[in-house]
């Protein structure tokens, strides 16, 4: 039988960043008998086998027979993978080529006869450019952080990628985005009894729903005063309180405002923010009067409440 010498010239992939990456791989080799001559214009069958192996085992992933013809140097060009095989096992594009674990080997056999019997050509890794299909990762992802993308469910606008502990991959969903409150106060302060260790509100609460993680800001002024004489130790600041009752709690709990009161009516203004967690508050301005004396010449009080 007539020996054969195969010369690799080439071997690379092209991928494409802004498409689907193309699942072939231009191989370019000439074909010389044993005294080096090239078999010019003269048709002959290739296979071609993709080969993976670790230090436990060894199998071909891929492998393709085709027919191609050379040209007068004896060259001939294949993109393995792509349509025209006479015959082919496995699937190029199901390779896991971003396993590095496993070494990769390209085999070459040869029948410049077409008579069925296939002459080796050897074998040689396949390093660095051909693992650019591990770029298609980038563009057509299935894993992140190596868990499974769910590739059946087919995502609607607006939506995004949770992990599902359930079905144990990421999946489509739909997350509930709360759009900003805006709560408006305006009224009458009222008369604020003397001697109150506890928050209270000044005029009327509202009611406000949050999600986790959402937060409330506030910003108030009110007119406050006596008849005569002068109330230290009053404190001011936006409160809320469950809907259920109970504990009225400032914004800021160490850093809300404290001013004495006087004859002299003055504009008092205070702001805060605070994350109280998912549930129904009663929110509105509050004033704590630790004076002894009563505040009984007030005015009005304006401000807002907004939930983000």
């Amino acid at each position: 039988m007539k020996k054969v010498h195969l010369f690799l010239i080439a071997l690379l992939i092209t991928t494409i960043a802004a498409a689907q990456t193309p699942q072939l791989i231009n191989y370019q080799a000439v074909a010389r008998n044993n005294s080096g001559q090239a078999l010019a214009n003269q048709t002959i069958k290739i296979r071609i086998s993709l080969n993976a192996a670790d230090a436990n085992s060894a199998m071909t992933f891929y492998s393709e027979t085709r027919t191609v013809t050379t040209n007068t140097l004896g060259l001939f060009n294949v993109q393995i993978g792509a349509s025209g095989a006479s015959s082919t096992y496995g699937n190029i594009s199901n390779t896991e080529w971003t396993d590095g674990s496993k070494t990769r080997t390209i085999r070459v056999e040869l029948d410049v006869n077409n008579s069925g019997v296939f002459t080796d050509m050897g074998s040689q890794q396949l390093v660095s450019v051909p693992f650019a299909l591990a770029a298609n990762t980038a563009v057509n992802s299935t894993k992140i952080g190596g868990r499974t993308v769910d590739a059946v469910s087919a995502p609607t606008n607006g939506q995004v990628l949770t992990w599902s502990s359930a079905a144990g991959k990421w999946q489509p969903s739909t997350i509930a985005s709360s759009a900003p409150v805006f709560k408006v106060f305006t009224g009458q302060v009222n008369n604020i009894i003397a001697s109150s260790p506890n928050w209270i509100f000044i005029g009327q609460s509202q009611d406000i729903t949050l999600n986790a993680g959402q937060y409330i800001g506030a910003n108030f002024s009110a007119v406050l005063g006596l008849n005569s004489g002068t109330a230290n130790q009053v404190s001011l600041c936006a409160c809320y309180q469950s809907s259920g009752g109970g504990t009225i709690s400032p914004f800021t709990p160490t850093t809300f405002m404290e001013a004495p009161i006087t004859a002299t009516r003055l504009t008092f203004s205070f702001s805060g923010a605070v994350v109280p967690g998912s549930g129904t508050y009663k929110v509105g301005a509050c004033v704590r009067n630790n004076s002894g004396v009563a505040l009984n010449g007030n005015d009005y009080y304006s401000g807002y409440i907004q939930a983000f």
